[in-house]
């Protein structure tokens, strides 16, 4: 067993994400994956994921929509 392995698996059961994870333990993202596949979550820390979720999710969204409006700007200058 890695001796990172129970960090990563009380880091996830407080409801950090992958990338969180491998960032402070300082495994690979595929690392902590692996040793988490069959991990089954407390209702907490699935809220807190899905909290974060949304709002990565509206992040993004919001990103996309900035960038369409440059593009599209751009895009009339074009034609001009």
């Amino acid at each position: 067993m890695h001796p990172k392995y129970f960090r990563v698996i009380e880091l996830r059961k407080e409801g950090k994400s992958y990338r969180e994870i491998a960032k402070i333990v300082g495994v690979s993202k595929n690392s902590v994956s692996r040793w988490c596949k069959n991990l089954k979550l407390p209702p907490s820390a699935q809220r807190i994921l899905e909290e974060k979720n949304k709002k990565n999710k509206k992040a993004l969204e919001e990103y996309n929509k900035l960038k369409s409006e440059k593009v599209r700007k751009e895009n009339q200058k074009i034609k001009k």
